[in-house]
């Protein structure tokens, strides 16, 4: 069995040079939001809402400065 969440931070770290990464409203996306996301520095626009993400806004994300 796959374990999403993990899955989609996996595919993550493979997409550094991501400039939009839109995930809302998928039922498969849950857990807290993966650090990785801040390694994906080109990164404009994040649309995590409409999921089930718990937690806080991991620090790593505040490395992200071109989100327009």
């Amino acid at each position: 069995m796959c374990d999403a969440p993990d899955t989609v931070a996996n595919l993550m770290a493979s997409l550094l040079q991501l400039q939009e990464l839109k995930l809302q409203g998928n039922s498969f996306v849950a857990g807290t939001v993966p650090k990785k996301i801040g390694e994906m520095t080109d990164l404009k626009l994040l649309n995590l809402s409409a999921n089930s993400l718990n937690g806080g806004v991991p620090t790593e994300l505040g490395t992200l400065y071109k989100f327009t």
